[in-house]
C-alpha cells in the first residue's frame, strides 16, 4: 500500500508564525510596561514560549516535511512540538476524536506510553509527560495541523491497518 504523507497547509503555518510574532511583541510590551518582577517574568516566559513556537513554524515553512506519515508499518507523527514520532501499528491501542479547549484532536492511545515517552527527545519527552500527567493521552494530533478532517485521517489509518480500533466514549 502507498505511503501517505500529510503536510500542514502553508496558510496555517504562516498564520501561526504571525500569531507567534504578535505574542512575542506583546510579551516585550509587558516587560516594558511592568514595574515588578512578576510582569518581567511573564514577559520573559512569553518571549521564550512564543519565540520557540515562531522558530518552529518558520522552520516548518522553509523545510517542508510531512506533519504525519502513514504507511504499512505504522504512523510518524510530527504534528506539534509534543509529537510522538514513529509509532508502529502494534504499539497503537485505540484512537479517539476529542476536543481540548475547542480544538479537535485525534488521541492515539498506545499500549505502553512510557516506551513512547522514553525514546523521545528531551523537549518532546517533557511535553509527552505533561500530557500524561494532566490526564490526556501522550499522543494527540491536532486537526489544525492537517489539511483535512480527523475522520478522513482515521479512514486513512484504517485503509493501512484495518485493525485500528476507534473509541467512541
Amino acid at each position: 500500500m502507498k505511503t501517505v504523507r500529510v503536510y500542514a497547509p502553508r496558510s496555517k503555518l504562516l498564520l501561526l508564525l504571525l500569531a507567534s510574532a504578535a505574542f512575542v511583541l506583546a510579551s516585550l510590551w509587558i516587560i516594558d510596561a511592568s514595574r515588578g518582577f512578576l510582569g518581567i517574568l511573564t514577559g520573559v516566559v512569553g518571549i521564550a514560549f512564543f519565540g520557540l513556537g515562531g522558530v518552529y513554524f518558520f522552520l516548518e515553512l522553509v523545510y517542508r516535511r510531512p506533519t504525519l506519515q502513514i504507511d504499512a508499518e505504522g504512523i510518524t507523527d510530527r504534528a506539534s512540538l509534543a509529537s510522538a514520532g514513529r509509532l508502529d501499528w502494534p504499539e497503537i491501542g485505540t484512537v479517539k476524536i476529542h476536543s481540548v479547549a475547542g480544538q479537535r484532536m485525534l488521541a492515539i492511545m498506545v499500549h505502553d506510553p512510557n516506551a513512547v515517552i522514553t525514546r523521545a527527545g528531551l523537549v518532546r519527552r517533557a511535553f509527552l509527560r505533561m500530557n500524561l500527567a494532566t490526564g490526556f493521552p501522550p499522543v494527540n494530533v491536532p486537526e489544525s495541523a492537517l489539511p483535512y478532517s480527523l475522520e478522513a485521517l482515521v479512514d486513512e489509518m484504517r485503509r493501512h491497518n484495518p485493525d485500528v480500533q476507534v473509541s467512541t466514549d
